[in-house]
């Protein structure tokens, strides 16, 4: 196998891995979104004209207690869905670096982007 073939396969293996490491950043986002948006959801203020009936200030205060328990839960299931996700760019970031490396490996004469 000569060089060139040996940068192609290489190249070709580094696409592969950014794309893959892409994807995985991308179902890490959409994971820790999906977190976001069941912590948002659970907000909910009480209406003015609640706040002046005693039954429905204490349905409010139920669901607030149990909204404030879940609340905590889905806090720490974001902290864990952000750890995965930091980790996912670290990947997708030395998958690009290695794409970009190979790339102008492969072919010299290619410019980099914002360098002259």
């Amino acid at each position: 196998m000569s060089r060139d073939e040996k940068m192609i396969r290489l190249t070709r293996m580094a696409d592969l891995l950014f794309e893959a490491r892409s994807a995985e950043l991308r179902r890490a986002a959409e994971a820790r979104d999906a977190v976001r948006a069941q912590i948002s959801a659970l907000l909910r203020p009480v209406a003015e004209e609640d706040r002046q009936n005693p039954a429905m200030m204490r349905q409010a205060m139920i669901y607030e207690s149990w909204a404030s328990v879940r609340r905590s839960e889905l806090n720490a299931q974001l902290a864990r869905r952000q750890a995965e996700w930091l980790q996912g760019m670290e990947a997708a970031r030395r998958a690009f670096g290695r794409n970009q490396v190979l790339a102008r490996l492969a072919d010299p004469a290619r410019k980099i982007p914002g360098r002259d």
